[in-house]
């Protein structure tokens, strides 16, 4: 009897990760927006893009990882003959994503808030990289099962960029993405 008990508690087991395995939905999303990088000296608005990979452990909870791209603008040279220099950022963070509405559904809006950490710098393989944070809220719309766009409104709290006196500065920014689910 023991060992029939064994077996079902196996079987069981061995079922329910099918189950959780089943239900767990993974999307990969490219956004695009505009942002205005807040720093002094230099800043303003400039493009910004993210490739992000979501996996929904739960129907209200997903873990994220992303590439955030943006650029900084500041003077350089000499004071008589300034020119704008433009440094393109590279970004790798890992986000917690809470979703108000089960985050499965289709055909409705399903609004989220996210928070997350990375580090940020103008080369991975030279320049050491800064820590970021990342605050945001926006909704997903799933369009079929394989499809569905994001919007996100978010603030990127940058603790230094690379440049003399290493300043730190926000990213407040609007993107709007294309989700492939899986």
């Amino acid at each position: 009897m023991k060992y029939s008990a064994q077996t079902f508690l196996l079987c069981f087991i061995l079922l329910a990760s099918q189950q959780i395995w089943a239900q767990a939905r993974n999307e990969i999303a490219f956004s695009i927006g505009a942002g205005s990088l807040q720093v002094n000296p230099g800043g303003g608005t400039t493009p910004v893009y993210s490739l992000s990979y979501r996996c929904h452990i739960t129907r209200h909870f997903s873990a994220e990882g992303a590439l955030d791209v943006f650029y900084y603008k500041f003077l350089t040279g000499p004071l008589n003959n300034q020119s704008i220099y433009k440094d393109g950022y590279l970004g790798a963070e890992a986000a917690l994503v809470y979703y108000f509405l089960p985050n499965r559904e289709t055909g409705r809006l399903l609004p989220f808030v996210a928070a997350g950490i990375g580090k940020t710098t103008t080369d991975f393989t030279e320049i050491p990289a800064h820590p970021y944070y990342r605050l945001g809220a926006g909704f997903s719309y799933n369009l079929t099962e394989n499809w569905g766009l994001r919007f996100e409104l978010r603030d990127e709290i940058i603790k230094s960029l690379y440049i003399s006196g290493s300043p730190t500065g926000n990213l407040p920014s609007a993107r709007f993405g294309i989700v492939r689910r899986f």
